[in-house]
């Protein structure tokens, strides 16, 4: 009864695609907060003299804490010195990437 086909009860396999892989994330927006890696471009939420408002550093590592190691310029970029501070993630933002001119340098 029935009909031809395989015997019933035998699960019939079907060729399963691997699930897509996820989009590259190209620009800071594309990040979700308090998700960072090394190398990101970042602002500190708030300020101080050593880490001035607008200032803009680079994730060095995220710690086994959580904590995110942050470089900034010394001064907010008056010196060509750097100082590495430690983060809760809360307290980063995601920096924009860099807009460049005609002579290779950012504004």
């Amino acid at each position: 009864r029935g009909g031809g086909g395989g015997a019933r009860g035998e699960p019939q396999q079907q060729a399963q695609a691997p699930p897509p892989p996820p989009p590259p994330q190209t620009s800071a927006s594309a990040k979700r907060p308090g998700q960072f890696s090394p190398g990101d471009r970042v602002s500190w939420k708030d300020w101080d003299e050593d880490i001035p408002r607008g200032s803009v550093g680079t994730v060095l590592r995220v710690l086994r804490d959580g904590d995110v190691e942050v470089r900034f310029k010394a001064g907010g970029g008056r010196s060509a010195a750097y100082q590495v501070f430690s983060f809760d993630p809360a307290e980063l933002s995601h920096a924009p990437e860099p807009s460049w001119n005609s002579r290779g340098r950012g504004y």
